[in-house]
């Protein structure tokens, strides 16, 4: 058995994990964590103790549930009616930039222009905070948001290491995919 927040940086799977879609059969072999509040973020955490097979499983599914359903509904919050245009446009390259982001920095809070941007990063500067800097900015610019900002940011996003992870997670997703497609051209079926 693994602890999921000390041996895994699955710090809410106990409290997410019937939000995850996974089958009983998985799951109920899963046992409440200690708990305790991360030195990181100062927040209880919620892990759980799964066996060790298992932590792909949980990591692909929570990843996916982040995006499911945390993501899409900070999107509505901070894009209105532009909401599902916004997530039907974007690119694949850039929905794998916003899933890994939506996982390493789940929420945050509206961002505020009253406040520069440097003031407002850190811990607390999550994908919401993200999707109202670049709703705030398109609104500025008088054009609709869109969700591919995150690509072609060169703010002081830059220097947000949540932003610079998210960007490699999707990097390399992305280059697994082209290695996997040149090498099942190459074999024969």
């Amino acid at each position: 058995m693994v602890e999921t927040f000390n041996e895994g940086g699955l710090d809410f799977l106990w409290r997410e994990k019937n939000k995850l879609g996974l089958p009983s059969a998985i799951t109920q072999n899963w046992q409440k964590g200690l708990g305790g509040v991360s030195p990181e973020s100062h927040h209880v955490v919620y892990p759980a103790k799964i066996p060790a097979r298992d932590q792909l499983l949980a990591y692909s599914a929570q990843i996916a549930a982040s995006f499911k359903l945390n993501f899409h509904a900070s999107v509505r919050k901070e894009f209105g009616d532009d909401a599902e245009a916004a997530v039907a446009r974007a690119s694949r390259k850039a929905l794998l930039v916003w899933q890994a982001y939506a996982f390493l920095a789940p929420g945050g809070g509206p961002y505020d222009p009253k406040k520069t941007l440097r003031e407002q990063l850190g811990m607390k500067f999550g994908h919401r905070s993200a999707l109202s800097l670049y709703a705030y900015n398109a609104r500025q610019q008088g054009r609709k948001p869109s969700l591919e900002d995150i690509v072609t940011d060169r703010t002081l996003l830059v220097h947000l290491e949540w932003f610079h992870s998210a960007k490699t997670r999707a990097a390399e997703a992305l280059f697994m995919e082209r290695l996997l497609k040149s090498a099942r051209e190459l074999l024969p079926k």
